[in-house]
């Protein structure tokens, strides 16, 4: 298997089919701006999925990503009802 990461959503958009990205029921990202173009009803950044506002930044450097993995960690945690919500009804 293919050790693949896309680094936005424009990489998504251009490996796969962006189609099914529109066809899940949930989909997070760490900024606003990739909510563009995606359904809005299912489309969350982790910050709002935790029930706060903002956007998480991709760390600018090896240092930083111990800290946006913690602060993503702790919206997740935060946000497990309201992803079940979504995910459950």
């Amino acid at each position: 298997m293919e050790d693949y990461v896309p680094k936005s959503i424009e990489d998504v958009k251009t490996r796969y089919s962006y189609q099914k990205i529109v066809d899940h029921d949930l989909t997070i990202v760490m900024e606003d701006e990739r909510k563009r173009g995606l359904p809005e009803e299912c489309t969350f950044t982790i910050r709002e999925i935790a029930g706060e506002k903002g956007s998480i930044r991709e760390p600018s450097s090896v240092a930083e990503c111990k800290d946006v993995a913690e602060e993503i960690e702790r919206c997740l945690r935060a946000g497990i009802d309201r992803i079940r919500e979504v995910l459950y009804g």
